[in-house]
């Protein structure tokens, strides 16, 4: 699918628990007078349950995750039983995702992957969408279409923002303008993580001509707590895959 989190999104899903975490962050209600765009945050470690579907397979994984905002961010999938089947690592200049199970690996630089796409990937894009916040960073100005939608533009891609009555996001689309393909992240509930918050549930529908496929991401535990190590290593013996 050629948008900027397409690739990335499958690619974490389609390859398939590390760290502890020790606090269930509650449920909270947001009040606010303006738009919730943004949200000031530095690190996120969190497990989540995670449903993939693409219309003719289903498949339930666990996912443990690892961000330091705007500069690395590293995942472990896991299958029943959890037993580890892909990890992968992504920082501002490259990806890299290890098959666990096949004993392969593929690395690619991010200019690579902005090659490929046809627009510049950034790995903040993809951390603001898991943690419902809009796609773009500052600079890029949203502006307000409707009562309760507005819009910003970067590179070539549209994000559209959906508001709830507290002004908090409840839907972010984007789509790359001249295509028919489209990403949409929905948001339910809000959960504590100390310094902010962060949506309970993140659902994402990946469109295209030839693919429809959806995730539901549930966060089952998450800290703010300064993270001091993302550990990753392409184990001897392990096939790059080009």
């Amino acid at each position: 699918m050629k948008n900027t989190f397409g690739l990335l999104l499958t690619g974490i899903v389609g390859l398939s628990s590390c760290g502890v975490f020790k606090k269930k962050p509650n449920l909270i209600e947001v009040s606010s007078e303006s738009p919730i765009f943004y949200k000031n945050w530095n690190y996120l470690s969190a497990r989540m349950d995670v449903n993939y579907s693409n219309g003719s397979a289903s498949q339930n994984l666990g996912l443990s995750l690892r961000m330091k905002k705007d500069s690395i961010m590293w995942f472990s999938v896991s299958a029943m039983l959890g037993i580890q089947v892909a990890k992968g690592l992504m920082t501002k200049d490259s990806v890299w995702l290890i098959n666990i199970f096949q004993r392969e690996y593929c690395a690619m630089s991010m200019s690579e992957i902005s090659t490929l796409l046809g627009s510049k990937v950034e790995l903040g894009q993809l951390q603001n969408a898991l943690v419902g916040s809009c796609v773009f960073n500052p600079p890029t100005k949203y502006s307000k279409t409707t009562q309760d939608e507005y819009k910003g533009q970067k590179d070539g891609f549209i994000n559209m923002l959906n508001l709830l009555s507290d002004n908090s996001i409840a839907k972010s689309s984007l789509v790359k303008l001249g295509e028919s393909s489209s990403l949409t992240f929905e948001y339910q509930e809000k959960m504590d993580v100390n310094s902010f918050w962060i949506p309970q549930t993140v659902k994402v529908n990946a469109q295209s001509d030839k693919k429809n496929i959806q995730l539901e991401m549930q966060y089952k535990t998450a800290s703010d707590n300064i993270i001091t190590s993302f550990p990753f290593e392409v184990p001897k013996g392990y096939t790059k895959k080009s």
